[in-house]
């Protein structure tokens, strides 16, 4: 595979997403950076480190399986991303933390930035709101995988610019019930 690690070694780049992973969220426990472009474009970077040489916004379309959206044609991802980051700025003091990480993540995930790590990329996203508003970070747990895309599709109604949050009642339900649980099982 020219871009990044063949299919055959699958094992290896799980390990390698683990170990990125891992690298990036220590890392950012560190930082309290501002959420701009650079740093979305570097923690996909490290993330995808040894995985996908594709670096940066993506210069193709793509068409996103299993999605009910279009993801951003290639030529407006910047636009749409200062719409989001705009967005963000606008509600990150009127939200509750973990419904501006969850509207956000969902928001990123329907421009999908990237052409691999874009889910990595935004559930670390999520994570780091909710980090830096002094919450746990959370985990959706691969047994639920269908029950968190299914949320995100329903969440799909809702579009850039404008949020109904009935369009996330389920999403935002999802991600509450996931934090819960990662977060209570740490201690029992």
């Amino acid at each position: 595979m020219q871009n990044g690690i063949s299919p055959k070694d699958r094992p290896l780049r799980d390990i390698y997403d683990l170990k990125n992973t891992e690298e990036v969220f220590d890392w950012l426990q560190e930082s309290k950076e501002k959420i701009t472009n650079e740093l979305i474009i570097e923690i996909h970077k490290r993330l995808i480190t040894s995985i996908d040489k594709r670096i940066g916004y993506r210069t193709q379309d793509v068409r996103v399986i299993k999605a009910n959206f279009k993801a951003t044609p290639f030529q407006y991802i910047k636009a749409d991303m200062g719409i989001l980051l705009n967005w963000y700025e606008k509600n990150k003091d009127k939200l509750h933390p973990l419904v501006l990480a969850t509207l956000f993540h969902h928001k990123f995930e329907t421009i999908h930035l990237f052409f691999d790590g874009n889910g990595r990329t935004g559930r670390i996203l999520l994570n780091y709101i909710l980090m830096i508003n002094s919450y746990p970070p959370m985990i959706i747990h691969t047994k639920i995988r269908s029950n968190y895309l299914l949320a995100l599709r329903k969440a799909d109604k809702s579009n850039l610019k404008e949020s109904n949050l009935n369009d996330y009642d389920l999403l935002v339900n999802f991600i509450a019930d996931e934090m819960v649980k990662s977060y209570w099982n740490i201690f029992l």
